[in-house]
């Protein structure tokens, strides 16, 4: 399995709901890059909370979105067993 290319981030969307999740930028080099593609027309978000609500996946339409921020850093995900949606690694540095 290839390696995913994960961000933590937050989005609103125009009814106002606001959704904290992560992404899989892919081989975007910026958050930035990764929101502002056309293609596909919607974004999958997983790991998602609304509210006090947790949900494992959204399919969003990028026409949707209102705002997008990230939410801490980068990570590297490996898909893991097939009954599980993702494993994540912290590949942050320690000091």
């Amino acid at each position: 399995m290839r390696a995913m290319k994960c961000s933590k981030v937050s989005i609103k969307l125009v009814d106002g709901t606001v959704m904290l999740g992560t992404v899989n930028t892919g081989s975007a080099r910026r958050l930035s890059d990764f929101f502002n593609k056309n293609e596909p027309a919607f974004l999958v978000i997983f790991d998602v909370s609304v509210g006090d609500r947790h949900h494992e996946v959204y399919f969003v339409n990028r026409l949707h979105i209102l705002w997008a921020k990230p939410e801490g850093d980068e990570q590297s995900c490996i898909p893991g067993e097939e009954d599980e949606v993702k494993l994540c690694v912290d590949t942050t540095p320690r000091t």
